[in-house]
């Protein structure tokens, strides 16, 4: 049976819950703040293709799904196939003075045959990655916002 482990992360960032919802459903501008994200092409309104390079400089490809879109509150995902099993979600949940909760949920499946030493390296790396492009996300979302009030 494979080895799966689950990863959450939460960050509040200024602005409303559709704003961000918005910018999270932009999945071919994920590169600017995931850092190993090369590419993520839109195949059609629920299926996605994803190309990263791994912490080693190796090529990873997979196709995700969305399952599941509540406008502005949650938006779930699992890959069909590739080189990385996963699935996941993130909540929007609106906060008092124009903030948001963003909140992710991540499932990895590790083959079973994946040394323990060697999966709690990657979930480490996995979780300083997740970190990494939330606030990334948090920069780019609350600077766009910021260009966007300055134009009004």
């Amino acid at each position: 049976m494979p080895n799966t482990e689950q990863l959450s992360k939460n960050i509040i960032i200024r602005g409303g819950p559709a704003y961000l919802f918005d910018l999270c459903r932009e999945y071919t501008n994920f590169p600017k703040f995931l850092k190993n994200v090369q590419e993520v092409k839109e195949l059609d309104d629920d299926i996605t293709h994803w190309r990263l390079v791994d912490s080693t400089g190796k090529n990873l490809t997979w196709k995700a799904r969305i399952t599941r879109t509540d406008m502005n509150q949650r938006i779930a995902w699992n890959t069909l196939e590739g080189d990385i099993k996963t699935s996941g979600q993130a909540v929007f949940s609106k906060l008092p003075e124009d903030e948001t909760q963003l909140s992710i949920t991540m499932n990895y499946v590790f083959p079973e045959n994946t040394p323990a030493a060697l999966r709690e390296r990657l979930l480490k790396h996995l979780e300083r990655s997740i970190d990494e492009g939330l606030n990334n996300f948090k920069k780019h979302a609350e600077g766009m916002e910021e260009r966007l009030t300055r134009r009004r």
